[in-house]
């Protein structure tokens, strides 16, 4: 693939950061829409996930291949929850997201 995938991640729910960026979450669903072009070999998507909070957070990291040296591999182009584009980062092979407010344990 010469181009990168586009992925956008939209999240259902909504204090300190955990241990583990991945820790004190559970995924609870994936799910997926794919967008094909073979002329230009791009793939388009978007991953609608569900979330359960194990403990009160404010940000949160989900695994996600980056982009690589050659061009192969994902990059996020946004991150949002109930419609609103929420800040992230995606470095080293992570996508880092920050809720507009924190999650309850449980939510």
């Amino acid at each position: 693939m010469k181009n990168p995938v586009f992925l956008i991640l939209f999240f259902i729910s909504t204090n300190v950061f955990p241990s583990t960026p991945t820790d004190g979450i559970d995924i609870r669903h994936y799910r997926f829409r794919l967008e094909l072009n073979d002329a230009t070999d791009v793939i388009r998507g978007t991953a609608t996930v569900t979330v359960h909070f194990n403990k009160d957070l404010k940000k949160f990291g989900l695994d996600l291949a980056g982009r690589a040296a050659g061009g192969k591999g994902m990059t996020v182009s946004d991150v949002t929850a109930d419609g609103k584009k929420l800040a992230f980062s995606h470095q080293d092979n992570l996508v880092e997201i920050t809720l507009e407010k924190s999650a309850v344990q449980g939510s």
